[in-house]
């Protein structure tokens, strides 16, 4: 039993690994859409609130603030931050994996102890 709870782990470990790799590659694509496609869809937003006539003070304020390169270097930063994040995530994954069989197994010892030491009542 404890073999098959350690292959599982391992089987874990590397769906998990798969996972954290796929989003690191695909980390700087999306920001890099994200940025590219945030000017026309704010554009679109404020074209539409002003002739909506809902928000016409507002889209002003976002214009005059610049909004589409604040959008821009938001979506900058989340370029910069996006990365180290997968990989401290993937780690505390992965290390959650690598101790959860010896976790369980002493677990079971505990529980199994308990229920000898239980029956003797």
């Amino acid at each position: 039993m404890r073999r098959v709870v350690w292959v599982l782990a391992g089987a874990a470990l590397i769906a998990w690994s798969l996972l954290a790799w796929f989003a690191y590659e695909v980390a700087d694509g999306v920001t890099a859409w994200l940025k590219a496609n945030s000017a026309p869809t704010l554009d679109s937003a404020k074209d539409l609130a002003t002739l909506s006539g809902v928000g016409k003070e507002a889209a002003l304020v976002f214009e005059n603030m610049g909004g589409a390169g604040l959008v821009g270097q938001g979506a900058d930063l989340l370029r910069g931050i996006a990365k180290p994040v997968i990989v401290v995530i993937w780690a505390l994954g992965a290390v959650f994996l690598v101790l959860a069989p010896l976790v369980l197994s002493r677990l079971g010892g505990v529980l199994a102890a308990s229920r000898r030491g239980g029956s003797h009542h």
